[in-house]
């Protein structure tokens, strides 16, 4: 498997996924995503090591990258997802 990550806006698709957090060009923090917004606007990583359970909002210019196994994860869930309207 590649070791290339992708950059997706979709975070309320995200729950379960193991991401990087981006932030001024640098990683921020990894971790599993356990919650997020209906509007994507934030999310909360779970509690990992010495890292407490955190909320990440985009508003503050947060960015969050994937891999290419949960890229394929998503696709599958947005191919999946019903249409709204």
């Amino acid at each position: 498997m590649s070791d290339k990550r992708y950059r997706t806006e979709d975070w309320n698709q995200l729950l379960g996924f193991n991401v990087d957090v981006h932030h001024d060009g640098r990683i921020a923090r990894t971790g599993t995503i356990i919650e997020a917004s209906p509007d994507s606007n934030a999310i909360w990583l779970a509690a990992d090591g010495v890292w407490e359970r955190t909320l990440i909002h985009r508003a503050e210019d947060y960015k969050i990258w994937i891999d290419e196994e949960h890229l394929t994860k998503l696709e599958t869930r947005l191919k999946a997802k019903p249409a709204q309207g």
